[in-house]
């Protein structure tokens, strides 16, 4: 409890030094997909900061990146949807799906707290796309509907499985949640 506290400390006085240092405000970016209440739902006041100030500078898999904000990295999780574990089918092709679009580039995000390994839960987006939304509407990540019930989510979901992109061209892919429950 101590170290999120703190974690969330440091965040909120970086981006408190950052918009004294660059006489920006912070402001929230125009959601990509309608409905995105999951920072809401969780209680957390949704923020973002100017693009040049993050980069992501690792992909650990189809959800999970490393940023650098001001110098400080940051392990993030991408909110609302779950993307398949390295060993699944479809883990390598969702890893490098999200390395393509984010990868050494400048992003924004929202912040929605941290999960249960204190990693930050973020909605990303480059150049005004939500990539988030984009993994799933390739048919790289599901919807996590556990945690998110975005409408935007659902609809690119259906669209990808419609057109059978990506993890959907097999049949009766198994969702990441399901995939971890059995090992």
């Amino acid at each position: 409890m101590l170290q999120k506290t703190v974690v969330r400390l440091m965040l909120m006085l970086t981006i408190v030094w950052s918009a004294a240092c660059t006489g920006s405000t912070t402001t929230r970016p125009e959601r990509a997909s309608p409905g995105g209440a999951e920072a809401a739902d969780l209680g957390f006041e949704s923020i973002t900061r100017p693009a040049a100030q993050h980069r992501v500078v690792r992909v650990s898999d189809g959800d999970t990146v490393t940023l650098v904000s001001d110098g400080v990295t940051h392990k993030a999780r991408l909110s609302g949807i779950d993307a398949p574990e390295m060993s699944q089918d479809y883990g390598n092709a969702a890893r490098d799906a999200l390395a393509a679009m984010v990868r050494g580039k400048a992003v924004t995000f929202t912040d929605s707290g941290q999960d249960r390994y204190q990693r930050t839960l973020v909605h990303l987006y480059v150049d005004g796309i939500d990539v988030n939304l984009q993994l799933v509407r390739q048919g790289m990540a599901w919807q996590y509907r556990a945690y998110s019930n975005d409408p935007g989510l659902a609809a690119a979901e259906q669209e990808a499985r419609a057109n059978r992109r990506g993890l959907w061209a097999k049949p009766n892919p198994v969702p990441p949640w399901d995939w971890r429950r059995l090992r």
